[in-house]
């Protein structure tokens, strides 16, 4: 029988979108692995989510499995043949159970002795046979956040089961998960249809049924509709465009079944608020998405999506509009009453709140920033007047925290406070840190624009950071409830982008005196600073960590990363120029490092300190060539590396590696000589050590030895 498309659709009550994403990835993930188990290899599979359902679409999908091998273990050697080696009367019951013959079994020797074994070809079962068993095991394992349970269903789930299509061709799969027995039938959109009942006589006709019910079950498909209903919805709009924001249209994506945008209006009058304030109260509250002109200002027009028929439409605008005004009038309420009591009263009511429970307030915080800021303020090499700015934007830059605008719109934190101290005047440099200081709070998020910025949001990170390892929080699997990891990635980035070079472990130590300098009358805080200190070798550990993750996601091999994650001095910007080195170096140039040294180091890596090179003794050409080569690169290699020349390194050491190879081809190193194996020893270990000024070169991978 030929293959045919399958499709699986598993019906649900509304989905949490990040529940959806989750099904979708762990499904991609682990289709191939559990199709592997039964034979399977190479059947592509596609996965939709939507908020009433997750769906698994393969076509084409096989109509059995594959003829597999499978060996069975008989009755042991002493007990299946005789002293003269016939078979016994065990072997034959064993063969007449399998419909083989003596000549198909043959002995294999195993822990527990000799043992007759059976080695036969087993047909592969029908898929619609398999099938269930396979996609249990996958809907069984989907590592939602929360699970729940409901009455008739044997297992917990994201949301109730409500309906399942299993469909191979025409063939209903004989799957029942969560109580509930796979059929042919699929439900469209909920408003739009009344939620119809939609028969699918064939897997292949499935996503073509589903459209003519208002259902378009591909989340790609869903994303360019909404593209296509955006530029529909202002097409009539003069020099109107949406404000990007992928993670809203994402979020769009997500929260509907049948894409439909409406555009909506408010008065002018609202423009005079930051456009910051106004955005926000759109987008996190209301989920709407800005509209701008072609110089990015703010219009007084909104998007939004509706799951509703167009003769309702326009009372459905007229609802959202009263909606974002009430929220623009609270808005409004909050930012001229922030703007009234201004910065510095809400400066001194930080003691009111806490940062982290031993950790003290944030008026403890603002102390130790402030204490910290003169450690920190050289690294960007700050002018007087800069650490003057940097001085006040410490003691204001947690003041919004509470405020009444932060306190409605917690994601404006930062912001606010920028946008107080730019309209009480005071200087851009320092109301442009406060604002920024909050940034990246995510991989996308670019960091602060400013030196200023940028030591102010390291200094905050830093704090966090030390401050929380030295309470005993440190995130687990998925758990991260202070937002550690994100922390740490945006201090590596900044330090990273930003270009300042600073020895992280050294860094730690500095802290921590100058904490422990001004807290000598403070036995609490000596007590939380001596925590901290001890604990530093986790955090740092942890930071090492977030490094290897960031450059994983940046593609990096990882026995590049495993070469550099764990040099000292331990300084992430100098060990990212050396990474971003080998990846931009030319192929071959790091092949010859890494063949070589895997040689070099295999002979010398328990030497210590074999002592001086001595040339009189050397005995054979190459020796001599090696020698005066590797005399005229160290200190052009050594410099590069000084200068943190990285690339220019990695060329000058791959021009040494074949003088190096063929050194090994043609002379023997252990002889039986010993000062002239020491000697060539130590020429080894001298060139050993000017490679390994580059990184730790042991753990690179060669896979492939090729000619050099």
């Amino acid at each position: 029988m030929d293959a045919q498309a399958l499709v699986v659709e598993v019906g649900t009550e509304e989905l949490p979108v990040e529940e959806q994403k989750t099904a979708r990835q762990y499904i991609q993930e682990v289709w191939p692995e559990r199709l592997r188990a039964y034979g399977w290899t190479d059947v592509p599979v596609v996965v939709w989510t939507t908020p009433r359902r997750i769906v698994l679409y393969a076509e084409p999908f096989p109509a059995v499995q594959p003829m597999r091998t499978e060996v069975v273990k008989g009755p042991p050697k002493h007990t299946a043949l005789d002293a003269e080696g016939r078979p016994t009367p065990a072997l034959w019951g064993f063969l007449r159970r399998y419909g083989a013959s003596p000549e198909d079994v043959r002995v294999e020797e195993g822990p527990r002795g000799a043992y007759v074994v059976l080695e036969r070809q087993v047909p592969g079962r029908a898929s619609v046979e398999v099938l269930p068993e396979v996609l249990t095991s996958i809907f069984e394992g989907i590592p939602f956040r929360k699970r729940m349970r409901w009455p008739g269903s044997p297992v917990a789930f994201s949301r109730p089961v409500r309906w399942i299509l299993a469909l191979w061709g025409p063939t209903v799969v004989p799957w029942q998960f969560a109580g509930v027995t796979a059929d042919r039938f699929t439900y469209g959109h909920r408003l739009l249809t009344g939620n119809r009942r939609v028969e699918v006589a064939d897997a292949s006709r499935y996503e073509a049924l589903l459209e003519e019910a208002w259902v378009l079950v591909a989340n790609e498909k869903r994303r360019q509709r909404f593209e296509t209903e955006i530029r529909r919805a202002l097409a009539d709009v003069p020099d109107a465009r949406p404000l990007e924001d992928p993670e809203l249209l994402d979020l769009w994506v997500h929260l509907t079944e049948w894409p439909t945008v409406l555009v909506g209006t408010f008065d002018p009058e609202f423009l005079r608020l930051p456009e910051e304030v106004l955005i926000t109260a759109m987008r996190h509250h209301q989920k709407y998405l800005a509209v701008v002109n072609s110089r990015g200002r703010l219009q007084p027009r909104f998007l939004t999506l509706i799951q509703t028929r167009p003769a309702d439409v326009p009372a459905v605008r007229t609802g959202h509009e009263r909606v974002l005004i009430a929220r623009f009038r609270d808005a409004g309420f909050f930012w001229h009453e922030d703007c009234r009591r201004g910065l510095e009263a809400y400066a001194a009511r930080l003691s009111q709140v806490q940062f982290l429970e031993g950790g003290g307030t944030y008026a403890d915080k603002v102390y130790r920033l402030h204490a910290l800021a003169s450690v920190v303020a050289p690294l960007w090499r700050l002018s007087g007047p800069e650490q003057t700015l940097l001085e006040q934007a410490v003691r204001l830059a947690k003041a919004d925290l509470v405020s009444q605008l932060v306190g409605e719109f917690p994601e404006l934190e930062g912001i606010a406070g920028g946008l107080l101290a730019r309209q009480e005047g005071r200087p851009e440099p320092l109301w442009r840190a406060i604002y920024e200081h909050v940034r990246p709070q995510r991989m996308e998020d670019p960091i602060p624009a400013t030196p200023l910025g940028q030591c102010l949001a390291f200094l905050d990170r830093l704090d966090s950071l030390w401050i929380s390892f030295g309470l005993g929080h440190q995130p687990s699997g998925s758990r991260d409830p202070l937002g550690q990891r994100r922390w740490a990635v945006g201090l590596l980035r900044i330090l990273i982008e930003g270009g300042v070079s600073v020895d992280v472990p050294q860094l730690l130590e500095d802290v921590y005196r100058r904490l422990v300098d001004l807290s000598a009358t403070h036995a609490a805080a000596r007590q939380l600073y001596d925590q901290c200190h001890e604990r530093r070798t986790d955090l740092l550990s942890f930071l090492q960590g977030r490094l290897a993750a960031y450059w994983e996601a940046q593609g990096a091999r990882p026995d590049f990363i495993d070469s550099l994650i764990d040099r000292r001095p331990w300084d992430p910007w100098d060990l990212h120029q050396r990474m971003r080195a080998f990846r931009e170096s030319d192929p071959d140039d790091v092949y010859r490092i890494g063949l070589v040294f895997k040689r070099l180091y295999s002979i010398t890596r328990d030497l210590t300190d074999p002592g001086r090179v001595d040339p009189d003794r050397f005995r054979q050409d190459e020796e001599r060539h090696l020698w005066e080569f590797y005399r005229r690169l160290r200190d052009p290699v050594s410099e590069a590396i000084v200068e943190r020349r990285y690339a220019d390194a990695v060329r000058q050491l791959a021009r040494l590696s074949p003088v190096l190879h063929t050194f090994f081809e043609r002379v023997f190193v252990m002889v039986e000589d010993a000062g002239l194996r020491q000697n060539r020893l130590a020429l080894l270990y001298q060139v050993r050590r000017l490679f390994e000024q580059l990184a730790d070169l042991h753990r690179w991978q060669v896979e492939v030895e090729r000619v050099f």
